[in-house]
């Protein structure tokens, strides 16, 4: 497995700003809808190939030392809101005592 440091995916990614999710994904043949209903985890799915990360399940970071997630956002009076809170509600204690970082 090819490990990617932040840095790197953010280089990556940054040469998709302001492009649309949906025409990458169809270019990356990522799944938006599935039998009449959204696959919720494509926009990740996609921004994780863009980052040059590997889709995995595991609950271990994406990349060396970091997690990518995203949020989605409404732009309401030219300010940017998120759409939902992020929470991240996967911790184990004695799995974050034994993890180093």
């Amino acid at each position: 497995m090819k490990i990617i440091t932040r840095t790197t995916a953010i280089n990556n990614l940054s040469k998709y700003i302001g492009q649309n999710l949906s025409n990458l994904a169809l270019k990356h043949k990522i799944t938006t809808y599935q039998t009449g209903k959204q696959n919720k985890g494509w926009k990740g799915l996609v921004l994780e190939r863009l980052a040059g990360l590997q889709t995995n399940i595991s609950k271990a970071p994406n990349g060396l030392s970091y997690e990518l997630k995203s949020v989605s956002f409404y732009r309401v009076q030219g300010e940017f809101i998120p759409k939902e809170t992020m929470a991240i509600t996967m911790v184990n204690p004695h799995e974050l005592k034994e993890q180093p970082f």
